[in-house]
């Protein structure tokens, strides 16, 4: 979905990493109103949540891109059981 010519992706928060990353998002304002903005370290980890193919290109299109802090984002990915997954995806990715 495109607002304002800006793609725009809205998300329920129906499990403990979308209302994890909702209750963390920064608010901003965004052409006259209040928006939240997921942090990068959350739209990681819910890459690894869903995990398919496009999903890790998402993930290092979002490390190339963006500042990651990767002991924020290792923290999400421990309380949220994807950390292995992402030592997977370390092993692989080198």
């Amino acid at each position: 979905m495109f607002v304002s010519n800006t793609p725009m992706q809205f998300l329920p928060a129906n499990n403990g990493l979308y209302k994890d990353a909702v209750l963390n998002a920064k608010e901003i304002d965004y052409d006259e109103m209040k928006v939240r903005i997921i942090s990068a370290e959350h739209l990681i980890a819910m890459s690894f949540a869903v995990g398919r193919s496009k999903d890790y290109e998402r993930i290092d299109r979002i490390i190339d891109q963006y500042t990651v802090d990767f002991k924020v984002l290792e923290s999400i990915l421990k309380r949220h059981n994807l950390y292995d997954k992402y030592e997977s995806w370390k092993k692989n990715r080198n």
